[in-house]
């Protein structure tokens, strides 16, 4: 049987609208008082297992300074831990940088849980959450710098950028899909790549766009990351086969980048091609 362990730290720094769990913004004054307070029901309660895990949550573990997770984890040294222990700190992506992965790693975290919930800018406001895509990749590139190798971030993946950014010759998705699923496994799933179909494309380009959306979806859904299917589509003709691969009664993803809906003439099109989609797929 697994034993475990879960310290809820209930502080944050800024409150997001959609969190249900115990919480509060960070007060100085608080934090010393709840991390006495905790120290004292650990040592009252815990009766020296061995642990398989332990996991810190909150709230928001990070918004901790240096001062004060340093008590915190004088405080978790009392935990016994097995050799094969996972130790799961989560993370607020924006807090993350050289000096807190070397805390984290110099007391004995192996494990991140990053939460991001949106790569949407608009998504970000409305949750008031204040991360771009280009943000996450860089703390990715830093947590594996730093040897965090076991870490999650709880959001889905999107595409719905210029090609050039994921599909280059040199480094893209399409060409080099190992290198792209070393990134991709440590997200809670992907929405599959948005390979440009632009209406004035030759046929032979966007059924080739298309299948290559299809195509790398079912890849990395065969390696055990969950998919969902970004669904697009262009002028009637490709009516005929953009649902292709699409199972019905399956979550979708549509975008709108490239469809130029701010242009109330371009909106006919996209409105009757989703009207179609929903029929086709029945989402």
């Amino acid at each position: 049987m697994i034993k475990s362990a879960y310290i809820h730290i209930p502080f944050c720094n800024n409150i997001c609208f959609y969190c249900a769990f115990c919480k509060m913004l960070k007060n100085d004054a608080f934090v010393d008082k709840y991390l006495d307070s905790l120290e004292n029901e650990i040592k009252k309660n815990y009766k020296g297992d061995i642990l398989d895990t332990l996991y810190i949550g909150g709230g928001t573990p990070t918004s901790l300074n240096e001062k004060e997770l340093t008590k915190l984890f004088s405080i978790l040294k009392i935990f016994k831990l097995n050799e094969e222990y996972e130790y799961t700190f989560e993370a607020n992506i924006l807090d993350i940088n050289e000096k807190l992965l070397s805390i984290l790693k110099s007391n004995r975290v192996n494990r991140l849980s990053i939460g991001i919930e949106s790569f949407d800018e608009n998504n970000q406001k409305l949750l008031n959450r204040k991360v771009s895509y280009e943000e996450a990749k860089t703390i990715h590139k830093n947590a594996m710098h730093n040897g965090h190798t076991d870490y999650t971030v709880k959001a889905f993946v999107h595409f719905f950028l210029d090609d050039q950014k994921f599909d280059g010759k040199r480094t893209g998705i399409w060409w080099y899909p190992e290198k792209a699923l070393e990134i991709l496994r440590h997200f809670a799933g992907v929405i599959t790549p948005d390979f440009s179909t632009n209406a004035d494309f030759p046929e032979p380009i966007k059924r080739y766009n298309f299948y290559r959306m299809r195509a790398f979806g079912y890849w990395l859904s065969s390696q055990g990351i969950p998919v969902i299917n970004n669904v697009r589509w262009g002028t009637e003709e490709t009516w005929s086969y953009c649902w292709d691969g699409v199972p019905h009664h399956s979550i979708v993803a549509v975008g709108t980048v490239a469809s130029g809906l701010k242009l109330l003439e371009n909106r006919p099109l996209f409105e009757n091609g989703l009207d179609e989609m929903v029929r086709a797929l029945q989402p």
